[in-house]
């Protein structure tokens, strides 16, 4: 009996246990099983919130769009506009559309898309929605088909309501801009202009109103090239001097000085040719101090003299604020240069060579200091070397026309050895200096060549190929 009471007992407990255990299990499974219920439930819940929540879908295309996805945007904005009528949706659409028609071959049924979604988003428009975005999508619309007067009436109209929206200056901007460029592509610059002009009115970026006005100084110096071609010089001034208004260029104002130039208008020439030298010293200061010295020399033939040094003082100043050598200031010019040779003694072997010179100033005014030197050469180096003063201040170089020529003879201060001559062949440099110091400059402006032979009294003189 007690045995069997021990065998009861134990049952009950292995019944009670197992059954706790089962249940337990059930509750466990049942659970886990609720939790991946409810999760898909909540998945199913967001997922399908994000196709069809009007908010999250507009943010979503928008970002898509920023971010280059165009495609994705694509479809995005179409699920959106499938399941709402959202007016900002079709807008948003109709430029995704005007964009992948830009790089598709079927690019006319993208701009059909286009205006449908864009003609959808005026029919949603509320009436007090103070919003431009429909309008501008339009625009853009009516620059694809080169429409620019419809586009211009859209935004112009929207524009008195909005005159501080940013978005709306901005198309107007752009429309203006590729209205101008496309009747430049036609050579038609002088509307072209007008448009880059009215361009500049909405530009609210930096670099857009920079390129605007690359743009526009462009097609304003074809206009002035047309203008010139057709002899018109007056309106071709007035044309580059309109471009400078939007860049301060040294090359228009050169370009200015020019055609003054070219139109005997020399004081006006002179004018913008000071503006252009402010402007770049180095490569206006020749073309200025010639239009200068031109004025000084008119102003000497009507017997104004003081007047005239006036113009020729600042054509020094110009010169030597360009750090210009005094040769392009004080030309000089070799008119005449003979050798002769003297007395040669075949038994000493030696001979004394002449030389006959003439130098001219070429400058507009006197030269007060000029120095000449004759250098003779051989294969060995220098031979002999002889300097002359040509001018000075008490006996100057008159200027062009007015007792400039000066005539030298140079000899040698010795007998030149034939000897010394290895090859037979003796080399005279003519050599010219504006100062009298060791820093003078040498510069050659005449070498000739001459044979001696032996027993020959006549010797033959070539030049070797310089020219003054």
């Amino acid at each position: 009996m007690v045995f069997k009471g021990n065998r009861n007992r134990r049952y009950s407990r292995n019944f009670f246990l197992n059954n706790l255990f089962m249940k337990i299990g059930g509750q466990y499974t049942f659970t886990i099983g609720l939790a991946v219920f409810f999760a898909a439930l909540i998945f199913g819940g967001v997922i399908t919130y994000q196709n069809t929540d009007e908010n999250d879908l507009l943010a979503r295309g928008q970002r898509q769009v920023i971010e280059q996805k165009i495609e994705a945007a694509r479809q995005t904005l179409e699920t959106l506009v499938a399941n709402h009528s959202s007016y900002q949706g079709h807008v948003e659409l109709g430029k995704v559309y005007l964009d992948l028609g830009r790089d598709q071959k079927n690019e006319s049924a993208y701009r059909k898309k286009a205006e449908y979604h864009f003609r959808k988003a005026a029919e949603l428009k509320p009436r007090n929605l103070n919003n431009s975005s429909a309008e501008i999508a339009s625009s853009k619309l009516a620059i694809v088909r080169h429409q620019y007067q419809e586009g211009e009436e859209q935004l112009l109209l929207t524009y008195k309501k909005l005159p501080n929206d940013r978005d709306l200056n901005k198309a107007l901007y752009e429309l203006y801009f590729d209205w101008g460029n496309h009747l430049e592509k036609k050579e038609n610059y002088l509307d072209s202009m007008e448009k880059y002009e009215q361009a500049l009115s909405y530009v609210n970026h930096y670099d857009s109103e920079k390129e605007l006005k690359e743009k526009l100084i462009a097609v304003i110096s074809k206009q002035a090239i047309q203008k010139e071609k057709e002899k018109k010089l007056d309106e071709a001034i007035v044309l580059l001097e309109r471009s400078l208004r939007y860049q301060y260029d040294v090359d228009t104002l050169a370009k200015m000085a020019e055609m003054y130039e070219r139109d005997n208008q020399t004081d006006k020439a002179i004018i913008w040719y000071r503006k252009a030298f402010d402007a770049n010293p180095d490569e206006m200061s020749i073309k200025l101090a010639r239009m200068l010295i031109a004025k000084g020399k008119s102003l000497l033939g009507e017997n104004k003299g003081e007047e005239a040094e006036g113009f020729f003082e600042e054509a020094d100043r110009v010169f030597k604020m360009a750090n210009l050598p005094l040769k392009d200031i004080y030309p000089v010019e070799l008119s005449e240069f003979n050798i002769n040779i003297q007395n040669i003694d075949y038994e000493t072997g030696t001979l004394l060579p002449v030389i006959h010179l003439k130098i001219q100033n070429k400058a507009h005014r006197p030269l007060n200091f000029l120095a000449a030197r004759v250098t003779f050469l051989s294969d060995s180096g220098v031979i002999n070397e002889v300097t002359e003063i040509v001018s000075s201040i008490d006996l100057p170089l008159g200027q062009e026309g007015k007792a400039s020529l000066k005539s030298l003879t140079i000899k040698p201060d010795k007998r030149i050895n034939v000897h010394a001559i290895k090859s037979q062949s003796l080399r005279v440099k003519v050599s010219i200096a504006y100062t009298q110091d060791d820093q003078a400059e040498w510069e050659v402006i005449g070498l000739k060549e001459i044979k001696i032979q032996s027993r020959n009294p006549t010797p033959e003189t070539t030049p070797s190929g310089y020219s003054a």
